[in-house]
């Protein structure tokens, strides 16, 4: 978290409050907060006592791959959970979620994240309509093959074992001579879903808030658009390895967007050149 000092220590409650019949620990880190997350964070690791909740803060800004690095690094069971700081779960999220890591092939598993403030006005109320397409088809359909393309960071979860050996890769990532920090999901989807499979679990529900102001919401898809850009042409040179129904869909949902311009564009014209023919 970062300048979450309003709603940290409630997302944190969230979590410890989850009815989860095994080990469970919590790690909090604090990504250079100018406010008073980290307080939070560690009223937070008093009240729950420090074995469960232990509370970490980086010193400085260094971006969010750095601090869910350094939280990887601190944990030591079997699987690793990542929960973003404007994100809720419900109690029976956690031991849905991790009930598919039986199957011994599952390197990861996604959440299903729902819109907390959908109410709140026209903009809320779409993005919702976009998760549930984004979740309930798209993911249902990719995981049938074990190979869901994202595991969004509001809440998802990776086998210890997967990640570890990729994580200096992943954070360090290097793309077109530019270090890559932000779609850090994305990226480390892509990362265990080379070598593993990727699934989704409908019954682990979590909320989480959305933009509400078009100027936020313009800046998150513009950085979640060149992560998809990034992250796509990545997934493109081994997606091919999986089932060829997942791999054609892939293909094709990556195709069709990038032509949207083109189609945009001819609209366009076409419409000029009609109307001058009728002026």
């Amino acid at each position: 978290a970062r300048n979450e000092e309003d709603s940290i220590y409630k997302i944190i409650e969230t979590c410890m409050g989850s009815n989860y019949p095994s080990e469970m620990e919590c790690i909090a880190v604090d990504d250079g907060s100018t406010d008073k997350t980290y307080e939070e964070m560690q009223r937070a690791s008093k009240f729950f006592g420090e074995k469960l909740v232990k509370a970490v803060t980086l010193g400085v800004n260094k971006g969010k791959r750095e601090a869910m690095s350094e939280g990887i690094y601190l944990t030591k069971n079997e699987i690793i959970v990542f929960v973003d700081s404007d994100s809720f779960l419900e109690k029976n999220a956690l031991k849905q979620l991790v009930h598919h890591f039986v199957h011994e092939k599952v390197g990861a598993v996604s959440g299903n994240t729902k819109v907390a403030n959908r109410k709140t006005n026209i903009l809320t109320k779409m993005q919702s309509i976009r998760y549930a397409v984004s979740y309930d088809i798209f993911k249902v359909c990719e995981s049938h093959f074990g190979a869901v393309t994202c595991c969004p960071g509001c809440f998802s979860a990776y086998r210890r074992e997967a990640i570890l050996p990729i994580l200096p890769n992943w954070r360090n990532q290097m793309f077109m001579g530019t270090r890559s920090t932000f779609g850090d999901d994305r990226s480390l989807t892509n990362f265990v879903l080379r070598n593993w499979d990727v699934e989704y679990c409908q019954s682990a529900k979590a909320e989480t808030i959305v933009p509400d102001k078009y100027s936020k919401f313009l800046k998150q898809q513009l950085r979640w658009k060149k992560s998809w850009i990034r992250e796509g042409s990545v997934a493109a040179s081994f997606i091919w390895k999986k089932h060829p129904i997942a791999s054609l869909s892939f293909y094709t949902n990556l195709i069709l967007p990038t032509l949207g311009p083109i189609v945009v564009g001819t609209v366009i014209y076409r419409t000029i050149f009609l109307l001058s023919y009728l002026v």
